[in-house]
């Protein structure tokens, strides 16, 4: 996984876009920017 660091909404936006193919993976990466 990417390490946390400062994020841009695109970036998120993007990675939420990620997320619905990759649900289990998408627990972890919020994980980690909420961190």
């Amino acid at each position: 996984m990417v390490n946390s660091k400062k994020c841009s909404k695109d970036d998120l936006t993007h990675f939420y876009n990620q997320c619905q193919i990759f649900k289990k993976y998408c627990q972890f990466g919020l994980w980690s920017y909420s961190s």
